[in-house]
């Protein structure tokens, strides 16, 4: 554990908290975030907001990088990056060996989206709802072959049903022509909890590759991507773990791994296998990130845990919902 984490007990208890103690949910928490204290952000699934202590760790690991960067680099960074990689392997139900840093879900999905291998005959089938990010990525890939991509339109209401349907009817429609797909964990907008381990089945049993998109998800709803199974699946430590910006997970089933390269292509990374080699290091860069993704765990612990956040932040929304769908006049 960083030592910015102790500091910052150390510092509540010098202020008369109750060392072992977080205070209780709510506004009486602002004080261990950065947040401006008339800024209420009500945006947090876009960027994020770490508390302090998980900042200070952070730049705990920076310092250490800092002080000595041949040792760091050479040397000291792989062990530890190993070390936080089981602690958020283990957070999402995976084997370390098949998670890899990377600095957010753009370049993971990038990573999958630009590595595969699509038949000239096959396409990439994706929702209407899909992030600008993976869309623009699928038009980048494809630009000179756009009939490779299979959108496929859902519309509301947005029952599980009606979802699992739209994707079966397409895949139906285009027997044994479509290569992969890629679907939201959770849509940006609308924000909706697509069944994903319904639709890695559906997609399975027509031979088709799956890429979730958990951009969302990480810290939000709980994952455990060995039960859910798709072939890729990457999240977000910035959105709702409380960790840095640039940090967020990539895991490929350790059959797909060979299919996969980073978007940037080094040389002096290390690991026990291909795809853990080319992930550990994609040029200079800091580690810190990744590294306090770890530091954001143990934070999201003494608070309580994921159980008690993640009950807690769904009262405010259904709150916040009855709130809206009163001074709309609508359910």
């Amino acid at each position: 554990l960083a030592l910015g984490f102790f500091g910052f007990l150390l510092e509540a208890a010098a202020a008369g908290a109750p060392l072992a103690s977080p205070p209780p949910f709510g506004r009486e928490l602002l004080p261990l975030w950065a947040l401006e204290g008339n800024y209420t952000n009500l945006n947090h699934g876009s960027y994020g907001s770490p508390p302090h202590a998980v900042l200070d760790a952070a730049r705990e690991w920076e310092m250490r990088m800092e002080r000595n960067p041949d040792r760091w680099f050479r040397f000291d960074m792989y062990g530890l990056l190993d070390e936080a990689r089981q602690a958020v392997a283990g957070y999402i139900g995976a084997d370390a060996d098949d998670v890899a840093f990377v600095e957010n879900a753009s370049h993971g999905v990038n990573a999958v989206l630009r590595s595969l291998k699509v038949p000239s005959d096959k396409k990439i089938l994706f929702l209407n709802v899909a992030y600008g990010m993976v869309r623009n990525t699928l038009r980048y890939v494809h630009a000179h072959d756009r009939d490779k991509l299979l959108m496929v339109n859902i519309t509301k209401p947005f029952t599980n049903a009606r979802v699992l349907a739209a994707v079966s009817a397409a895949l139906e429609a285009h027997p044994g022509g479509v290569h992969a797909a890629s679907f939201s964990h959770i849509c940006s907008v609308p924000a909706v909890v697509l069944p994903v381990a319904e639709l890695v089945q559906l997609c399975r049993a027509h031979g088709v590759l799956v890429l979730i998109d958990g951009a969302h998800a990480l810290g939000h709803i709980p994952v455990n991507v060995t039960a859910l199974d798709p072939d890729f699946w990457v999240g977000n430590g910035h959105k709702w773990l409380y960790s840095p910006k640039g940090s967020a997970v990539l895991w490929v089933r350790k059959d797909r791994q060979a299919l996969i390269e980073p978007t940037t292509i080094s040389w002096e990374g290390q690991g026990d296998s291909h795809f853990q080699a080319a992930f550990s290091y994609t040029g200079t860069m800091s580690a810190s990130p990744y590294l306090a993704m770890a530091d954001a765990l143990r934070f999201r612990a003494w608070l309580g845990g994921d159980a008690k956040i993640m009950s807690y932040i769904h009262g405010l929304a259904e709150k916040a919902g009855r709130a809206l769908a009163a001074a709309f006049g609508t359910e």
